[in-house]
């Protein structure tokens, strides 16, 4: 920060006069970038070092200016000195080609009641209450701030204002100031009442011989040293590297709808953010290299996959459970899901192919589990001699087929075991 600014830089930038102006106006741009501590934090001109920031969809109540040293006070009072804050339009990131002329409903002022002898701090905060409502941020726009006064004509030393560089040496301050050789104008609005013409595009006084204003000044990326009281977010230190992980003690959202009330803020029907070591996603997290499928149910009911899984999976066969309790056995992983030799070589699975091995995994257990389930009535009616209905015996039947270590001899003994105990409803 600074307070040794060259003239005229310095006039455009401070909130009090510097020379004999009569009307001044000033319009200072924060980007939310540097609002918001993380984004501050995250941007590529941020600063990893920021620790607070403003929380969106909080109450402002004041505003302050960071005066320096030493402390002084202006000869002759500020009369009519009012200041805006207001949101700028969505992708206005400047203000590069003079004031933005834009009107917002959120916006709020604080209008001087009276003519003040501003200021009387030193290395300390001037600050501005009551606002004529609070100013509620969205978090998603920048704030402008605009500040606009009158004054007598004679010149008198001030007092320093603090001021810092826009982020990337942007241009956020477009300042003009106007000479007049006449009385101050005058600012009769009342203390709270934030008049039409006090809005950006017009000045809280209506008087020719103020003189012409947009004279002797300009833009530059110095700003006013800002203080805006309301609900603080805290944060540690951005940690950035390289290595094999980046610690963080805060909540991920991820969203897209950003205006008028962005998806992470919402309270219905649920708060998005679920608390720290979370991530939350608006639209889903996926992977969009892999697809789900279903090609071990289809293989096993249908006999075929889709033609859709074909091409992928059309080479692959189902296993059945004594040929999984070999394969798991020799190679150390289940044949449905890859082994630490895959994990090495392919340095971890993606989200979607992790979804993808889990998926087929459970599918083919749910096969295992329905064939060990026939399997166990083949035994039960074996051996029992309990009557047989005509859909249970022709699940005994196919399994007694599928046993292994019977001749084909022994598998038709069994079979008509079943059979002659196989009697039809009207039997019962």
């Amino acid at each position: 920060f600074t307070s040794s600014l060259a003239s005229p830089v310095r006039e455009f930038v401070s909130v009090y006069p510097h020379n004999a102006s009569g009307r001044i106006r000033h319009q200072h741009m924060y980007l939310k970038d540097e609002l918001n501590v993380e984004m501050n934090q995250l941007s590529p001109t941020g600063n990893p070092l920021a620790t607070g920031g403003l929380c969106a969809g909080q109450p402002i109540t004041a505003i302050g200016f960071r005066i320096g040293a030493p402390a002084g006070t202006k000869a002759v009072p500020l009369n009519g000195m009012s200041i805006t804050i207001k949101h700028a339009p969505l992708g206005v990131n400047n203000l590069s080609l003079g004031f933005d002329l834009t009107t917002d409903a959120a916006q709020s002022c604080y209008v001087q009641p009276g003519n003040l002898l501003r200021p009387t701090v030193a290395n300390n905060w001037e600050t501005f209450s009551p606002l004529s409502q609070p100013f509620v941020w969205d978090g998603a726009r920048n704030i402008i701030v605009e500040i606009s006064y009158a004054t007598t004509t004679a010149p008198a030393a001030q007092p320093p204002v603090l001021f810092g560089p826009s982020p990337g040496a942007a241009l956020l301050t477009a300042s003009w100031n106007s000479t007049s050789l006449l009385a101050p104008c005058a600012n009769t609005a009342p203390l709270g009442f934030c008049p039409a013409a006090n809005a950006p595009g017009g000045m809280p006084w209506n008087n020719a011989a103020c003189g012409a204003l947009n004279t002797n000044g300009g833009t530059t990326q110095f700003r006013p040293v800002v203080r805006f009281y309301g609900t603080v977010a805290t944060a540690p230190a951005a940690v950035s590297g390289n290595n094999s992980f980046i610690w963080y003690n805060g909540g991920l959202i991820v969203e897209s709808t950003t205006s008028p009330n962005p998806w992470g803020r919402q309270e219905l029907p649920y708060w998005a953010f679920r608390g720290p070591g979370t991530i939350s996603a608006e639209k889903g997290v996926y992977d969009g290299s892999t697809k789900l499928n279903d090609h071990v149910f289809d293989r096993a009911f249908d006999g075929a996959v889709n033609p859709a899984d074909a091409e992928t999976f059309g080479s692959v066969r189902n296993l059945d459970i004594d040929e999984m309790s070999d394969e798991t056995r020799i190679n150390r992983h289940l044949p449905t899901m890859k082994g630490r030799d895959s994990w090495r070589a392919e340095r971890g699975f993606s989200l979607g192919d992790l979804t993808n091995q889990l998926w087929t995994t459970a599918e083919t257990q749910a096969l295992y589990v329905s064939d060990l389930h026939d399997r166990l009535n083949v035994l039960e009616l074996l051996s029992t001699d309990r009557p047989v209905g005509a859909e249970e015996s022709a699940v005994a039947k196919n399994s007694i087929r599928s046993i292994k270590g019977y001749t084909d001899a022994e598998k038709a003994a069994l079979m008509n075991s079943i059979d002659r105990r196989t009697v039809t409803t009207n039997q019962r």
